[in-house]
C-alpha cells in the first residue's frame, strides 16, 4: 500500500469513526432531552392534581357547614 493510499484510508476511517460516534451522542442528548419534558409533564401534573385535592377539601367543610345552616334555618 502506498503511503497515499494509507493516509486516505486511516482519514477515511477516522472521519467514518467520528461521525457515528457524533450520531450517537446527539441521539443520547435528545433522548435525555424528551424524558426530562417526561419529568416535568409527571412533576406538573402532581402539583395540578395536589392543588385540585386542596381546592375539594377547601370546598367540602363550605358545602357541609351550609348544609348545617339550612338545616338549623328550617
Amino acid at each position: 500500500m502506498s503511503k497515499a493510499a494509507k493516509i486516505t484510508f486511516f482519514t477515511t476511517a477516522t472521519l467514518a469513526l467520528g461521525t457515528v460516534g457524533g450520531v450517537h451522542y446527539i441521539q443520547n442528548q435528545e433522548k435525555e432531552k424528551l424524558y426530562a419534558g417526561v419529568l416535568r409533564d409527571e412533576a406538573r401534573e402532581a402539583i395540578r392534581k395536589e392543588h385540585q385535592e386542596k381546592q375539594i377539601n377547601k370546598e367540602k367543610p363550605e358545602t357541609s357547614y351550609k348544609k348545617i345552616e339550612l338545616s338549623t334555618a328550617s
